[in-house]
């Protein structure tokens, strides 16, 4: 695939030659901050990482230099997590990237200044957050560098507690991690620099023991995804809601703090529902929010646009079992296979050996902004990047590996999304795209 974007500052030509070529093996880079030496990542205590763990950030692919200059020794093919970003095109004479991800693994809760993390706590963090509106960059970029060590405090407390009273009640300790995600949300919307100018989304998942936590406030994504290697069948098991004001609780509270919401007519089926309101730092022009959620936004937040983030926990083991049954029960089905020249149904004769065991899955997370969801569907990344964690892929030539390797995995959703912001817009305009993916490990 090749095609050219232009703008009046540079040529783009090189950046697609660049992703749609294989990574070869001297140049398996760290396209992201997030591909960090394994050894680094049980370094908790590093003078260079903060108390809850290494913060693991994208690289943006744009960046030539650092594409080239930013390598790292990668001790497995097979890499367990990635993020990688591409800043957009608005016609600017100065692009800003407005989207960050991260990855922190392990996860550490903080008590009193120091880490906390049991070994079979299995904590781990990661997310998107999406700038958006003059300043909204700055505000990502704080929700991006704070939340993760705010939760840390306050998860620290949890887990420590609960520790020290064995007879805690770990509902109530799942409910705890529920109001910790959520106090972390609605601090950071409270204290971002830009005194509530601009904003950005907050899509986050975080990992403890068997417990998957997802925390979202706007239109960025996240979502579960179970792959069984007999079958090579993936689906996936859970997946955030996107907050728009057309959904009627999010219309209604709007509506009922005064606030007005534009429902885009049938003629314009791709345009979004938006919150209408006045932008002081813009001599109140009317403004419309294209999400009834997020951080930031204050003047927004006058008319009912809310930090308050959806906060579901999912039990693994329930999952997987649910992942299998139902790859069971369809197995005992019958299908059959249209074939094309006779229109005959051949029916598909089933395996009675494919096992159904908990170790034949594989479980991934993902969180993107919608300058990836919106032309990237989440069946379609969840295939190809349960293709990097195949055990089979290791019986694979280098080159095979290499190119299904979590990174060109990524690497090759980014060029997608961006493909069809280019034909759909015309390559007048792309938004910033940002993806973070990590495997799951199961007790």
């Amino acid at each position: 695939m090749f095609f050219q974007f232009t703008s009046n500052r540079f040529t783009w030509t090189w950046v697609i030659l660049a992703l749609s070529k294989i990574i070869t093996k001297s140049t398996l880079l760290q396209v992201s901050a997030s591909i960090a030496v394994e050894s680094a990542y049980e370094e908790s205590t590093s003078s260079t990482c903060p108390t809850y763990g290494c913060l693991k950030r994208p690289v943006d692919i744009i960046d030539r230099d650092n594409l080239m200059n930013l390598m790292s020794t990668i001790n497995s093919l097979q890499e367990n997590e990635a993020t990688l970003t591409l800043m957009g095109y608005k016609g600017k004479e100065e692009e800003i990237n407005q989207d960050r991800s991260f990855l922190v693994s392990p996860f550490f809760a903080t008590v009193e200044d120091n880490t906390w993390n049991p070994k079979d706590q299995h904590l781990k963090l990661m997310g998107v957050f999406d700038g958006h509106g003059n300043l909204g960059e700055v505000v990502s970029e704080y929700a991006v560098t704070n939340l993760p060590a705010l939760f840390s405090t306050k998860l620290g407390s949890i887990l420590s507690s609960t520790t020290a009273d064995e007879g805690n009640d770990e509902e109530q300790q799942q409910q705890q991690i529920k109001a910790a995600l959520h106090e972390s949300f609605v601090e950071i919307d409270a204290t971002v620099p830009t005194k509530g100018v601009g904003g950005c989304t907050a899509s986050v998942i975080f990992q403890h023991k068997q417990q998957l936590y997802f925390a979202n406030a706007g239109d960025s994504v996240s979502f579960l995804s179970l792959h069984h290697v007999p079958t090579n069948i993936t689906s996936i098991m859970y997946q955030t809601r996107e907050d728009k004001a057309s959904i009627p609780e999010e219309k209604e509270r709007v509506e009922r703090m005064g606030g007005e919401v534009y429902l885009p007519p049938p003629s314009k089926p791709h345009a979004t529902s938006r919150v209408i309101f006045h932008d002081s730092a813009r001599n109140d022009a009317i403004t419309g929010l294209a999400m009834s959620r997020s951080l930031g936004d204050w003047d927004a937040g006058k008319v009912g646009v809310i930090p308050d983030p959806i906060i579901d926990m999912l039990e693994m083991d329930q999952i997987l079992q649910q992942f299998l049954d139902s790859l069971k029960e369809s197995s005992k089905d019958g299908e059959c296979e249209v074939q094309a020249n006779t229109g005959e149904c051949i029916s598909i004769e089933r395996d009675e050996n494919i096992s159904y065991q908990k170790e034949d899955v594989i479980v991934f997370a993902v969180s993107a902004t919608d300058g990836m969801m919106d032309y990237v569907m989440p069946q379609e990344i969840s295939d190809l990047v349960a293709t990097s964690f195949a055990p089979s892929l290791l019986e694979k030539g280098e080159e095979e590996q290499l190119s299904k390797h979590l990174l060109n995995i990524c690497k090759t959703l980014i060029i997608e999304a961006a493909t069809g912001w280019h034909y759909s817009k015309q390559g007048r305009y792309r938004d910033d795209i940002a993806i973070s993916v990590s495997k799951i490990k199961l007790a």
